[in-house]
């Protein structure tokens, strides 16, 4: 009795090379992109590997528009997620001996400081840049103090 070799196996065997993606799974992964705005989290939705995204992006101009424009929608998404944990809040269970007693609403200081930041640079940004006249560069100006002579 001949026993095979031990083979490792994909995870996906739909995301091997020489099996592209079908049009539902790229479909898919678009929905997915849309909604989370990252990749790799929209490439193993639609069970295609990321790297064959990547390979893609770069060889498909109007692929790669779409997927941009996905993002942007996702990027959306997200923010108002970001605003809505920031300013609402989010529930949390309140334990005590192991029983849940109560929730209590947490906000997120953190959210709301970034969300300032991106909304309102010039007011919240860390960093002050300062310039001289128009924007231009400040002037130095030295003065050499020179002690008098005794003589």
């Amino acid at each position: 009795m001949s026993k095979e070799p031990h083979r490792p196996t994909l995870k996906n065997p739909r995301s091997r090379r020489g099996v592209p993606p079908s049009e539902e799974q790229w479909e898919v992964f678009l929905e997915e992109l849309r909604q989370h705005a990252t990749v790799k989290r929209a490439a193993k939705a639609a069970k295609i590997h990321h790297s064959t995204v990547y390979e893609r992006l770069a060889k498909d101009e109007v692929f790669r528009r779409v997927v941009e424009e996905a993002l942007e929608v996702g990027a959306v998404a997200l923010e108002q997620e970001a605003i809505r944990r920031a300013v609402e809040g989010v529930k949390e269970p309140v334990f005590y001996q192991g029983q849940k007693v109560d929730t209590v609403t947490r906000y997120s200081d953190t959210l709301l400081i970034f969300l300032l930041k991106g909304l309102k640079p010039e007011r919240y940004k860390d960093r002050h840049e300062h310039t001289g006249p128009g924007g231009g560069p400040i002037q130095v100006i030295s003065i050499e103090v020179v002690p008098p002579d005794d003589a």
